[in-house]
């Protein structure tokens, strides 16, 4: 489960730290100490306490400030007991935009906290806190624009979205049209086809339906392409009934489509618009 809220938009470097955060892998004092260094150990943020990954992560009062920030600006609280916890907690807010952006927001304090406590054990160079949130900010706007989801009207959307600084992305406004089916003319059959894709390329499945000038149902198959992209289903889904109009010596057709990029195809002379891999 915890392995689902981690999004392909986030880098795998950053997954990978969460990873190690929650294995306790991380190469704090405390964990190199136990395969065998002999360190001084002391926190390189409050320089107070000894260096562990819970220390550093959830207890030290310099990096608390980037919980505290995120607590505030989200206006709800956060299970710093444990990553796994923190994490899972995002599944019981808001939206789904709203879910992602804490996740996105939880991985990046993390790597932030872990990238600049690298800079000061190193290199002696530090941050301020209200450069490290600017930091966070920053990759959570550049995973944001990798995601599809949409916020919805409420408070807890708004104030996340507002933290960092995007959009809300309301749903889309749902549109009604009437459809209306167009009777042929006389003796004619009609043949009505469709094609679905599941990701491009993916799984692909194409339905014909066959009805005479009266529309009745005279019968109608589905068949599985495999693996096929969104265009190529859609001339997939006009030729197969073109095939079986050719098989049944049928004369009088009317084919239906709802891709007007296959119908212009198909009323060009030439190859225009047709998938190289469909060209003979």
């Amino acid at each position: 489960m915890l392995r689902d809220r981690l999004q392909s938009v986030i880098p795998p470097s950053r997954a990978f730290i969460l990873w190690r955060l929650f294995h306790n892998k991380i190469p704090t004092d405390e964990n190199l100490g136990k395969r065998g260094s002999c360190i001084v150990s002391i926190c390189h943020f409050c320089l107070k306490q000894s260096e562990s990954s819970e220390h550093i992560f959830f207890r030290c009062c310099v990096t608390f400030s980037l919980w505290d920030w995120l607590k505030k600006g989200m206006n709800r609280q956060l299970d710093l007991s444990n990553c796994c916890n923190l994490i899972l907690g995002t599944s019981r807010i808001g939206s789904k935009l709203a879910q992602q952006l804490m996740t996105f927001a939880i991985v990046h304090v993390l790597w932030i906290i872990w990238i600049e406590r690298n800079k000061r054990y190193f290199h002696g160079i530090q941050a301020n806190i209200g450069t490290l949130i600017n930091r966070v900010m920053s990759e959570v706007r550049l995973s944001f624009d990798l995601v599809l989801a949409r916020g919805i009207s409420s408070m807890t959307d708004f104030h996340i979205t507002h933290l960092i600084h995007v959009p809300l992305r309301p749903p889309r406004t749902v549109v009604t049209t009437d459809i209306f089916w167009i009777h042929p003319e006389m003796a004619c059959i009609k043949i009505t086809v469709d094609g679905s894709s599941y990701g491009s390329p993916s799984i692909s499945t194409i339905g014909v339906v066959f009805r005479d000038w009266q529309a009745g149902f005279l019968g109608c198959f589905v068949q599985n392409l495999g693996h096929a992209t969104s265009l190529e289903t859609k001339f997939s889904a006009l030729m197969f009934p073109i095939e079986k109009v050719v098989e049944q010596n049928l004369s009088v057709v009317w084919l239906e489509s709802d891709s007007l990029m296959v119908v212009n195809a198909f009323n060009t002379n030439g190859d225009a618009g047709v998938p190289w891999r469909m060209r003979v």
